[in-house]
């Protein structure tokens, strides 16, 4: 049984930041540790720390984990207020700040922009973006950041850990907002980072202590109440979706349209958008994940299009079994055979 919220913000005198105690609930308290163990599992994280939303999320992660004079890469096809707090804060504060469409990760802008940039750049990839729900290979993203002594944080809130696992992949940091789906009912706000590496934990617990971006009892109670019912709620959603693309009978009316979505209208901009989705690179590593459990641990529409396209993808020559595909005519590694660029990175206007 789950048991009932903490309702405490002083719990005992002791030493002034005491780890192994509970003085003060900005610090710590038996809420925030049972969600995120909870979560740390979901994401197969090292650890994991839950904060007030998936913005916070986002701030608590550059503001932690940036550089002055380094340089910050940032979807320019997702979310927008991260361009804005990129733009606003980072910005003024000497961060190089790029911004890169999920295209432009996948087709070496970014390698060229890590090699020009100073060591301890971060990169930031959306993937399923927000709202165009583009995709990138978190695989061979992660391999160019790591070549280039860069820091790779995966936006995770679209997907959610029952359809992507970013660490598994070679991510450093998942950040996600649990608002959506991860919560699904629409009663909180409430964002977690994930580490793969530990070390990275002290950063971040530094910056959630002393911004204050907390997860209150209450909701901390009502996000691990959600993740009771997340996977049911998944595997319904993936259903729903499969069943207009498939066969099955469809109810009418708007629920019917909405069930049939863009492929369930041929010739509309949605339908051409989701097939052309389906043929481009990204619809590769968004539909194989790296030896995850078939349920609970893949989007249920990427096995489902697997059929629709009578298998899956072959892997590069020596790739692992279960390893992310790469486009074909790819080498298997992002950076083979390509010419950086001289020139440096520039900050793109909002």
């Amino acid at each position: 049984m789950q048991p009932g919220p903490v309702f405490a913000a002083p719990y005992q005198l002791g030493p002034d930041e005491d780890p192994t105690l509970d003085s003060y609930a900005r610090a710590s308290n038996p809420g925030w540790r049972a969600l995120e163990s909870a979560l740390a599992e979901l994401e197969g994280a090292a650890a994991a720390r839950v904060v007030g939303s998936g913005m916070s999320a986002v701030t608590v992660a550059l503001r932690s984990l940036a550089q002055p004079g380094g340089t910050v890469v940032v979807p320019s096809d997702g979310y927008y207020q991260v361009r804005a707090f990129a733009q606003e804060f980072l910005a003024p504060h000497g961060v190089s700040i790029v911004e890169l469409s999920a295209a432009e990760v996948g087709n070496g802008t970014l390698t060229d922009v890590l090699v020009d940039a100073p060591g301890g750049a971060v990169v930031l990839a959306e993937t399923p973006s927000n709202p165009g729900l583009d995709t990138v290979d978190v695989r061979a993203v992660a391999t160019v950041c790591h070549m280039c002594d860069a820091l790779l944080l995966v936006d995770n809130t679209t997907a959610t850990p029952l359809g992507q696992q970013p660490l598994s992949l070679g991510a450093d940091v998942v950040v996600a907002s649990g608002t959506k789906s991860l919560s699904g009912h629409s009663d909180l706000l409430f964002g977690y980072l994930a580490v793969a590496d530990p070390a990275l934990l002290p950063r971040i617990d530094r910056e959630r202590l002393l911004s204050g971006t907390v997860l209150g009892p209450f909701e901390t109670w009502l996000a691990h109440r959600s993740l009771g019912t997340a996977g049911l709620r998944f595997e319904r959603q993936c259903a729903n979706r499969a069943r207009g693309r498939g066969t099955a009978a469809v109810p009418s009316g708007r629920l019917g349209r909405a069930l049939s979505g863009p492929a369930g209208r041929s010739g509309t901009r949605g339908r051409i958008r989701a097939d052309a989705q389906v043929r481009a690179a990204g619809h590769v590593p968004s539909r194989r994940r790296a030896g995850l459990p078939p349920v609970r641990r893949r989007v249920g529409s990427h096995r489902i299009g697997d059929e629709l396209r009578g298998g899956s993808t072959p892997r590069p020559t020596g790739a692992p079994a279960g390893a992310i595909g790469f486009p074909p005519g790819s080498s298997g590694s992002p950076a083979a055979s390509r010419t950086p660029r001289t020139s440096s990175p520039t900050s793109t206007p909002l």
